[in-house]
């Protein structure tokens, strides 16, 4: 089965461990194609690609950049304020 996503997911090609964010027009085939259909991720029948090549190898996705933007560093805690002296009982 061939199908082409409407609707970014994540997913792994058939046989790969590792999955791929697949974005809407991306064609897709095989189990992958199968379940993104049944879940309305995408619709049944392939439209030709028009950027040719394989998109999705890790060299391709490496060039890209990250599917969605990577969060900033978690902000530092606050240093402790020091604690009142204490009063002479």
């Amino acid at each position: 089965m061939k199908a082409t996503v409407t609707k970014a997911f994540d997913g792994a090609r058939d046989g790969s461990m590792y999955p791929t964010h697949w974005r809407p027009g991306d064609a897709i085939d095989g189990d992958l194609a199968r379940v993104a259909v049944r879940e309305g991720w995408a619709t049944e029948g392939a439209i030709e690609s028009t950027e040719g090549g394989d998109t999705h190898s890790p060299v391709a996705s490496a060039l890209r950049g990250p599917a969605t933007p990577t969060p900033g560093p978690r902000p530092t805690s606050r240093p402790r304020s020091p604690s009142a002296p204490k009063a002479d009982a």
